[in-house]
């Protein structure tokens, strides 16, 4: 039996990434509430990312492929989109952390709505950010940045 269509491909662009890619690789696993296809596209890390990609797609029933190219994010990002099975497209850092397990489909939703609603297939989205830092000192700046994600 064939897998169904992803309804979203996720895109993930990588190098040097074995500390924070694995949270970011369960955190997808556990988003409910749509089909997910995962693509991880390395630029050549010389730690084990590629090899925690291949145990997590052993040992999990999401969808993922692992590309290897050339470094550069916009390239990875290029070969990722080339390479999804989903119109529906979403870039996200390594490091990201997706607390909400339905964020996702909550997102994929309210796109859809809004292209209804607009009659158009030219919408795109953001999702407001926060940053986990480990020293302190730039808080006025951090919070600049945070607070401009959260804008329309």
């Amino acid at each position: 039996m064939s897998n169904p269509a992803p309804d979203l491909s996720v895109i993930i662009p990588t190098l040097n990434e074995d500390q924070s890619l694995p949270g970011l690789l369960k955190e997808l696993a556990a988003q409910q509430g749509l089909c997910l296809e995962i693509i991880v596209v390395d630029g050549g890390s010389a730690d084990s990312t590629t090899d925690q990609c291949l145990e997590f797609s052993q040992k999990n029933a999401v969808s993922l492929t692992l590309l290897q190219t050339n470094a550069g994010r916009g390239h990875q990002q290029n070969q990722g989109a080339q390479a999804a099975a989903s119109s529906e497209l979403l870039f996200l850092h390594a490091d990201t952390c997706l607390e909400d397990h339905r964020l996702l489909a909550n997102a994929l939703q309210e796109m859809q709505k809004a292209r209804k609603t607009r009659q158009t297939l030219n919408i795109a989205g953001h999702f407001g950010l926060r940053f986990m830092r480990s020293n302190p000192g730039n808080n006025a700046a951090y919070y600049f940045y945070e607070a401009k994600t959260f804008l329309n």
